[in-house]
C-alpha cells in the first residue's frame, strides 16, 4: 500500500478503522467513522424548497378571492369546507338581518364578518405553511457533494490525524 499514514478502514475487521504507519498495519484500532453515500446531482429543487411545497402567497390570494378556497389548495379539504361555508352562512345572516333591522344589526356584524375575511386569508397561508413543513419533515435529505467523513467537519477528527483521500479503494496490503 502506498499511502501516507493514517487511519483508514480495517481490511480485516468491518466496522472498524486501522492505523497505517506508511509501511505495515499497527495494532491500532478504532470504530469507523460514519460514511453518508450521496449522489451529485440528487437536489433537483431550488435551495430551501422541496417538490410538492405550496406557496402560502397564492393560499392567500385563493382566499381572497373565495373563502376556503386556499385552505383547499393547501390541501385541507375539510378546513376550506369549514370556511367556504361558514363564510357564506355568515354572510347570508348579516344580509338578512341587515334588511330585517333596517341596517342596525348589519352595522354590527358586518365589521365582525369582515374580521373573519381577514382571518381567513391569514389561516390559508398558516395552513399551507404547515403543510409545508410536513411535507419537509416527511421527505428524505438529499444532499450534494463529496462523502462526509463521520460526524465533524473537516477530515480531522479529535485524537487521531487526518484521514487522507485513497487513490485506490479497498486496495489494502
Amino acid at each position: 500500500m502506498n499511502q501516507p499514514a493514517g487511519w483508514y478502514p480495517d481490511p480485516q475487521r468491518t466496522g472498524e478503522q486501522r492505523y497505517w504507519n506508511g509501511a505495515a498495519w499497527t495494532e491500532h484500532r478504532a470504530a469507523a467513522a460514519i460514511q453518508f453515500a450521496v449522489q451529485p446531482g440528487a437536489v433537483t429543487a431550488p435551495a430551501g424548497a422541496v417538490l410538492g411545497d405550496k406557496s402560502p402567497g397564492l393560499a392567500g390570494f385563493l382566499s381572497f378571492l373565495i373563502s376556503g378556497l386556499g385552505q383547499l389548495y393547501a390541501g385541507d379539504v375539510g378546513r376550506g369546507l369549514a370556511w367556504f361555508f361558514g363564510m357564506l352562512g355568515g354572510w347570508i345572516v348579516t344580509w338578512f338581518l341587515s334588511i330585517v333591522s333596517l341596517g342596525l344589526l348589519g352595522l354590527v356584524l358586518f365589521p365582525v364578518m369582515i374580521g373573519l375575511y381577514i382571518w381567513c386569508i391569514i389561516d390559508a397561508a398558516s395552513t399551507t405553511h404547515k403543510a409545508n413543513y410536513v411535507l419537509r419533515s416527511s421527505q428524505p435529505i438529499a444532499l450534494t457533494g463529496p462523502v462526509a467523513q463521520g460526524p465533524y467537519p473537516g477530515p480531522q477528527q479529535p485524537g487521531r490525524p487526518a484521514l487522507p483521500p485513497t487513490s485506490e479503494p479497498g486496495a489494502y496490503n
